[in-house]
């Protein structure tokens, strides 16, 4: 009778052991904390500060809202979000800034390029600066600047002279300074080295397709570039 009973609920079965299968879920389920970081990645404009958040738990949040283009520079409300976490947590967040070829985003950025103090690395290259852009006293505040890019923007020595005077005539500025690039600047001549040399630390500038003549460079080695490694 069992045997019977079996068979006849097999019959009626439209999936009869034979033929299921196991079901498993692909889906996993998110965890607390990350629930909680894409909340707050979705809502930086109601967080006033990040400090005395741990570190991991900073770099976890800025990586989501990058993910959601919370970054835009171009937006005030998105620069704020991304000032909340330089302020807190530097060069962790932001050391490197490439706005090669992108004019407007100079412009953009130019309100707030002071609060990226933590900036080791910038690439302005073929921004179209000229001498009279604000940008270029602007760069000489950024006092964790390692590299520099200016190539292809139609410096001469009086757009450079304003980029060094915040630390030579007050020691303010890129004292850091290792490379500089301002080839492809065809007006700048060997006034703009001297000027540069008073970076202490720089040791690279790249001089291509400028005034600056290799006579100039031997000349003048033995007097402020020994420590500079100049290319042309």
């Amino acid at each position: 009778m069992k045997s019977t009973l079996r068979d006849s609920d097999n019959e009626n079965d439209p999936y009869p052991p034979a033929k299921r299968k196991k079901i498993t879920s692909s889906c996993r389920v998110p965890s607390l904390m990350e629930i909680a970081i894409d909340f707050v990645a979705s809502n930086l404009h109601h967080v006033e500060s990040f400090c005395g958040f741990p570190d991991i738990v900073g770099q976890e949040i800025f990586r989501r809202a990058e993910l959601m283009k919370r970054f835009d520079i171009s937006n005030d409300g998105d620069a704020r979000c991304l000032r909340l976490f330089i302020d807190s947590y530097g060069a962790l967040v932001l050391s490197q800034l490439n706005l090669s070829g992108c004019h407007l985003g100079v412009n953009y950025a130019l309100d707030n390029l002071l609060h990226f103090k933590s900036l080791e690395e910038l690439d302005v290259s073929a921004c179209g600066l000229g001498d009279s852009h604000e940008f270029l006293p602007y760069i000489g505040h950024l006092e964790s600047l390692r590299k520099l890019n200016l190539s292809s923007n139609s410096l001469t020595d009086e757009g450079m002279r304003k980029l060094t005077t915040p630390y030579r005539v007050c020691g303010k500025g890129p004292k850091h300074l290792e490379i500089c690039d301002i080839s492809d600047n065809p007006t700048i001549s060997s006034k703009s080295i001297q000027r540069l040399s008073s970076f202490p630390e720089l040791h690279t500038v790249d001089v291509t397709k400028t005034q600056i003549k290799v006579l100039f460079i031997y000349l003048n080695m033995t007097l402020y570039l020994c420590k500079i490694s100049i290319y042309v």
